[in-house]
């Protein structure tokens, strides 16, 4: 066989496909690394968010409301970092990106810290249960704002 010629699996062997061919759940998530990274990212976010916010109301007896912007402040900051650097590898403009996400992210600060107050100052609930009936919402908002705003396709503009 020369060097020009593709490799070939043996005689009766499955074909030889590059990853981003493979079918199955094997091929889906090479087709889909980014993807599968981001919400990873995003999964270790919301961990280090929710533990924080534990720590800083159960170890130092934090108001929740001062806890809540301690761990979404420290959350934000390293799903920044490591998207940028280890996920899409896209740091220009780093300060301009930051900017940006975390003007999503604050709106999403701002709808946890409503429920948060609501669930515990108003309705007596559990600052932890409080913590956890923000996830849900303040990803939806996160992530159309972050479709619409952070990650939107340019419309024409330069983009240098």
């Amino acid at each position: 066989m020369t060097t020009t010629e593709p490799r070939t699996a043996p005689v009766g062997a499955p074909a030889l496909r590059p990853a981003a061919e493979r079918s199955g759940l094997v091929g889906m998530i090479a087709r889909r690394a980014t993807l599968v990274r981001y919400l990873v990212i995003g999964g270790g976010a919301v961990v280090l968010d929710v533990g924080l916010f534990l720590l800083a109301d159960r170890v130092f007896g934090w108001h929740p409301l001062l806890s809540n912007t301690f761990s979404t402040g420290v959350a934000m900051v390293a799903s920044f970092l490591a998207n940028s650097f280890g996920n899409f590898r896209v740091t220009d403009r780093l300060w301009l990106r930051f900017l940006s996400f975390a003007a999503v992210t604050g709106a999403g600060w701002l709808l946890s810290t409503a429920i948060i107050w609501i669930a515990v100052d108003v309705a007596g609930l559990d600052p932890v249960v409080a913590k956890i009936l923000t996830l849900l919402p303040v990803v939806a908002l996160q992530y159309s704002l972050n479709k619409k705003i952070t990650f939107a396709p340019s419309t024409g503009r330069n983009s240098s």
